[in-house]
């Protein structure tokens, strides 16, 4: 009976790491890759959307930030969101999210994030 009881709390804590039924779980090698992939299609460096990410939402693509208004790896509110040409994409997902940042970033709009702006030396 303890055998079954401790394999059924594994089982409960595997599927808590996993998140919502049918999302898979995102590995961070995977986010920064992608975040690299975004900063040189539009020639930004790549140190600092990785510090502007880490600062953002420490790589998690689904976090959600003040209030729920701010959403995804680079905290985009749905208003600036929907302005972008990823406006199809959720903003939780990882590429959409890179892309629409590189892109604002090589527009000259470090402005979108005045917190972490400064330690992404931007």
């Amino acid at each position: 009976m303890k055998r079954l009881a401790a394999a059924l709390v594994w089982m409960v804590a595997v599927v808590s790491l996993a998140g919502p039924a049918g999302a898979q779980p995102v590995e961070r090698e995977w986010v920064i890759e992608t975040i690299h992939e975004a900063a040189d299609t539009y020639g930004i460096s790549r140190w600092s959307m990785v510090e502007l990410a880490r600062c953002e939402s420490t790589f998690e693509p689904e976090a959600v930030g003040y209030r729920g208004w701010y959403v995804g790896l680079f905290q985009w509110e749905i208003g600036s969101w929907l302005e972008t040409p990823f406006a199809d994409y959720s903003r939780t997902n990882a590429w959409a999210n890179s892309h629409a940042t590189g892109r604002a970033l090589a527009r000259g709009e470090a402005w979108r994030w005045p917190h972490c702006r400064w330690e992404a030396g931007l």
